[in-house]
């Protein structure tokens, strides 16, 4: 548990770091730590488990499903959850699958948008990055990826989220290249970064055929992503690992919610609080700013 080791494990072999949480440590690490340290996340909430459910009955679809029965078994996977919407569910799982740009696993799509075959979907994926304080491991959970006419292969992350797609696509940078250079151990070859695949753009049911617009294709070349990853993180989590996490102010920082308890001074005493009692530092003479 983390608790029991405070931050001088993180990432190591038994307590791996989900790629999924890369997106709150590139916007501060203090929150990060804090998240890590109570073992917590953002916690379960009306689009998180909407978005788990519109995942789950994209995958049931292109595993061969009709449309109906896959919201039908991913509602009935999803068990007593009010928050899910039905309705909702079944129009978005209309949209995409009318989609012609998206294809049942192993079939080529429309041929108006070339030879794209869904190669790999819902897959498990790994790595490892040398740093000067251990090896850092990381874990992921890769949502698609595709084959385009080019022959290459391109990794897509499905978000079911309200904001504006390029807001998406900056926020899930390091988590969508920390997928993109993972999953190319797991595919053996080179796997590049496609971007952001907004499903709520799907609610439209059919319509989404010709009005919406849910493939956000992302800025970074496969080079950018192997600099984020193999240059950038290693040094952030060593930050995070000496106990002295940098605490970057922004839009995250809501007093009424626990990730940020009312400014970065609260954020230090709640950290204080959590690693002495897990037997870490006394204080936190040196922790650093940014943006203050």
């Amino acid at each position: 548990m983390a608790s029991q080791h405070g931050l001088s494990r993180l990432g190591d072999k038994d307590h791996p770091i989900r790629m999924s949480s890369l997106t709150a440590m590139a916007r501060c690490q203090m929150m990060f730590a804090l998240r890590y340290l109570k073992e917590t996340d953002e916690g379960s909430s009306e689009a998180a488990s909407t978005g788990t459910a519109v995942q789950r009955q994209n995958e049931l679809w292109h595993r061969g499903l009709d449309p109906e029965e896959a919201t039908k078994q991913a509602l009935a996977e999803a068990g007593v959850d009010a928050t899910l919407d039905p309705d909702h569910l079944l129009r978005v799982m209309m949209g995409y699958s009318s989609d012609p740009r998206n294809a049942q696993t192993g079939m080529p799509t429309d041929p108006r948008y070339g030879e794209v075959v869904t190669s790999a979907l819902e897959m498990e994926v790994g790595l490892v990055l040398p740093s000067a304080s251990g090896d850092i491991h990381m874990t992921g959970h890769v949502d698609f990826i595709r084959r385009y006419p080019d022959g290459r292969l391109y990794l897509w992350d499905g978000k079911h989220s309200k904001h504006d797609t390029k807001i998406l696509l900056w926020e899930y940078e390091y988590q969508i290249a920390a997928y993109t250079i993972a999953a190319a151990a797991t595919m053996g070859e080179p796997v590049y970064p496609g971007g952001i695949l907004a499903t709520r753009q799907y609610d439209k049911g059919p319509r989404a055929r010709t009005e919406a617009k849910p493939f956000a294709e992302s800025p970074k070349s496969l080079d950018d992503c192997k600099r984020m990853v193999y240059d950038f993180l290693p040094p952030m989590i060593e930050q995070i690992r000496s106990g002295l996490p940098l605490v970057q102010p922004g839009q995250h920082c809501d007093p009424n919610t626990w990730r940020c308890h009312g400014g970065s001074q609260a954020c230090l005493a709640v950290f204080d609080g959590l690693m002495r009692g897990s037997g870490g530092t006394e204080g936190l003479p040196g922790t650093f700013f940014v943006g203050d």
